[in-house]
């Protein structure tokens, strides 16, 4: 439910802004869509579930200062009065490892949550998952690891579209020593923690020998060239030099890295690698490019072949300053869009940055018009943001309107905090105001289509994209989404939806209240940690 904010801070990729297509050039939406960042948007969530979990000490004989909390993985070590510990879990609402005489340390991770290690008093180790299932059984282990991470799977326009989450677990033990095997066992797995099943990822390979064969390319570690124009190519790159294989592995050429103080720029697209020198040379000298700060330069450009690698001078009259790649409607690095200084009767202009296409030969094909950073990034479908200068366009890169500096975007609700004079309102992509511009402060965490805001009294209200605003006579105690949960001196705490409708409630004792956002594979929501004496109290809101 912790929705992607974007601010309209952050650093995002440099794109460009074609101002005119030439003939030989045509830009259309395919290849801005090649050319831009596509964010990832998570699924939104629009129903709110509160459970809550409430023991003591006395339920558990435990002491409360022996108690260790990873609020954020819903879990707790809890320990007896015989120093025995054992791990409860807040979310499951029990116990993942009972008590015995053992040593625990709980190891959070970013992508399956927790990994929990518990060490036997008879010098043996197992580790449970976050959901209480053993995955490395009981032994006597020399060496000994898990780790969670994600692997990503992405569309065309490399967009994120879901996250596989994977385990790795690394194990030698001391009988395995003893006999003589001294390599730790490394297994990796696709876990599913909604079915809680783990699937042995295995390592596969289409390559099989026999006598006689010849070793391939993928013993060479070699780079595939199919993205810079060179299908069924490979590129090695082994003491400075580029080595080019065909798809029997095959060399077909080899030639040296542009290196040295003197490369100033180089790139590899289109089958070719374009790279520049600018060489200092004394001030007598007759024959030079350009002077710059009173210094003269010789300026020389070049081109390989990367099938042949043969070396071609070309007249280039300007100093780049900066390029990249630019892709084609079929994600080849095709081209190259450059930054660079003219050069007039010798002198670098340094204060006339200029940008150009090039095409993989050095010749010119279009200029382009640009903005400071040049930072673009699809919105939705049919929407396009600069960041730097904070413009709306549609596909055609028409602009339509632009928002502040300081503007917030929500992508799940497509909506656009920003501001005018100097108050805040709410517009969606298209420019229509939804919430007009009457507040000193909107809190983005939208849910449902509603939020938390400050109107121009400084008075708390929940306002929505339907124009509704709702005035809060008590200020609300956590700025937690969808939820609104009045401050009170008493005990009792009543929890209301944004339509100020009861959902939940209790009396607590507790001597604070803590927030924490959820930190597990399967939950979103936050845990609300009522600290309280001799007791254990939480509130855990869930969006599903």
């Amino acid at each position: 439910m912790i929705k992607k904010i974007l601010s309209l801070s952050l650093v995002l990729s440099v794109m460009f802004f074609l101002s005119s297509c030439s003939q030989s050039f045509k830009l259309n939406e395919e290849i801005i869509n090649q050319n831009i960042m596509h964010s990832y948007i998570e699924d939104d969530y629009n129903t709110i579930t509160i459970n809550h979990v409430s023991f003591t000490d006395a339920e558990n004989s435990t002491f409360s200062n022996f108690t260790i909390e990873y609020q954020s993985q819903g879990l707790v070590i809890l320990t007896n009065m015989t120093a025995e510990k054992a791990v409860y879990s807040i979310i499951e609402q029990k116990f993942l490892v009972d008590f015995g005489d053992q040593d625990i340390t709980i190891t959070p991770n970013s992508a399956n949550g927790a990994y929990i290690y518990v060490s036997y008093a008879d010098d043996t180790e197992s580790v449970f998952d976050i959901k209480g299932t053993e995955i490395v059984p009981k032994d006597d282990y020399h060496t000994l690891n898990v780790t969670g991470f994600y692997s990503y799977i992405r569309n065309e326009y490399n967009q994120i579209t879901e996250a596989i989450n994977y385990e790795r677990i690394t194990t030698l033990t001391k009988t395995e020593i003893q006999d003589g095997k001294f390599t730790p066992t490394e297994k990796t797995y696709i876990v599913d923690f909604n079915t809680n099943t783990r699937t042995l990822a295995e390592e596969t390979s289409d390559d099989t020998y026999n006598i006689g064969d010849k070793l391939g390319q993928e013993t060479l570690n070699a780079m595939s060239l199919e993205s810079y124009g060179l299908e069924g190519y490979y590129m090695t790159s082994i003491n400075n030099i580029y080595r080019i294989y065909d798809e029997n592995y095959e060399l077909v050429s080899q030639f040296n890295i542009p290196t040295g103080s003197t490369v100033t720029a180089n790139l590899m697209f289109d089958g070719k690698l374009l790279y520049q020198t600018q060489t200092k040379v004394p001030e007598t000298e007759e024959n030079y490019t350009f002077i710059n700060t009173n210094q003269k330069y010789v300026l020389n450009t070049y081109i390989i072949d990367m099938l042949t690698g043969s070396i071609e001078s070309i007249d280039f009259d300007y100093a780049i300053f900066s390029m990249s790649a630019f892709k084609d409607e079929n994600r080849i690095n095709k081209y190259a869009k450059v930054n660079v200084y003219p050069i007039e009767s010798q002198i670098l202009k340094v204060d006339a940055l200029e940008h150009y296409i090039l095409n993989s030969n050095g010749k010119i094909l279009e200029d382009y018009d640009v903005v400071l950073n040049e930072q673009l990034i699809r919105l939705d479908d049919q929407t396009i943001y600069n960041q730097s200068t904070n413009t709306i366009y549609d596909n055609g890169l028409n602009p339509l309107f632009k928002v502040s500096s300081t503007a917030m975007i929500d992508k799940q609700e497509k909506l656009i905090i920003t501001s005018h004079n100097n108050r805040l309102g709410v517009v969606n992509y298209q420019g229509e105001i939804l919430i007009p511009f009457n507040y000193v402060n909107i809190n983005p965490l939208f849910f449902n289509g509603y939020t938390m805001a400050y109107n121009a009294s400084n008075e708390q209200v929940i306002i929505g994209i339907d124009g509704s605003e709702e005035k809060l006579d008590i200020y609300n105690t956590f700025d937690i989404p969808g939820v609104y949960i009045p401050f009170t001196y008493t005990n009792n705490y009543v929890f209301y939806d944004y339509q100020m409708q009861e959902i939940f409630s209790l009396s607590s004792s507790a001597s604070s209240i803590t927030t924490h956002a959820i930190n597990h594979p399967t939950l979103n929501g936050f845990i609300l940690d009522f600290n309280k004496t001799g007791a254990y109290e939480y509130v855990i809101i869930k969006y599903t």
